[in-house]
């Protein structure tokens, strides 16, 4: 096995990721519904929870795809796989 796989270290640093990203999704979710159906501050932080998390999700999804991706050079030095 290579990659994130082969090392249990690696393999929860894989996973941290992906934990955060479900909660940026849940943010979403939290924000939207918050911005719907609350009133005044509530209302406030909703929007700004949902804009935060949506606006994080891309960006998670990037330093993901640049920190484990084995065909970039940043990505398989630091993993050790060259």
């Amino acid at each position: 096995m290579k990659g994130c796989f082969s090392d249990p270290h690696f393999f929860l640093l894989c996973s941290i990721p992906w934990l955060l990203l479900g909660l940026l999704v849940g943010g979403i979710v939290l924000g939207f519904k918050m911005a719907r159906d609350g009133a005044g501050f509530s209302r406030f932080m909703g929007v700004l929870i949902f804009l935060t998390c949506l606006l994080s999700a891309p960006l998670l999804l990037w330093l993901n795809t640049m920190i484990f991706s084995s065909s970039l050079s940043f990505g398989s030095n630091w993993m050790g796989t060259r």
